[in-house]
């Protein structure tokens, strides 16, 4: 019986054995591959919800929680809000008289003047107590143990 296993081994792996007159084919191929020459830009745009093609809610839902990460963990950089105004008036000649004699500072021949303003803010939260941390285990272990109710119950 071993004698049968060992000849049909061998049999088999001369069959693999490429002859002494093979020449591999010649390939005609980049230096360099580049996505933008191989798609237009409507298979491009076709492409880009590939995951639409399934139809599974499987790939919609880790795709939402991949979203719902990022939104998470931008939480945790710096916020920024610049805020640019600019407004021209006119003072009309009876109000500026007025005001300038009521002890304002009107303008007595009335007039227009221009008001700029900028405004700017930077808001981040040092975490000194490991706050954020400890919150992103927890939804971390809520995840996991979703995930893992939802594997054992098929």
């Amino acid at each position: 019986m071993l004698k049968w296993v060992t000849a049909l081994i061998t049999i088999s792996l001369g069959a693999c054995a490429v002859g002494p007159d093979y020449r591999r084919p010649a390939l005609d191929l980049p230096a360099q591959w580049n996505d933008e020459v191989l798609l237009t830009a409507r298979e491009r745009a076709e492409l880009s919800g590939w995951w639409g093609y399934f139809e599974d809610p499987e790939i919609a839902r880790v795709r939402e929680t991949r979203a719902r990460l990022g939104f998470a963990q931008a939480e945790q950089f710096p916020t920024v809000d610049l805020q640019i105004d600019a407004a021209r008036e006119r003072v009309s000649e009876i109000r500026g008289a007025q005001d300038r004699g009521a002890g304002g500072f009107g303008t007595p021949s009335g007039g227009t003047f221009n008001l700029f303003s900028i405004a700017g803010a930077l808001d981040y939260e040092v975490d000194l107590w490991a706050g954020w941390t400890a919150s992103r285990n927890r939804r971390a272990d809520r995840c996991s143990s979703r995930f893992s109710r939802a594997t054992r119950s098929g």
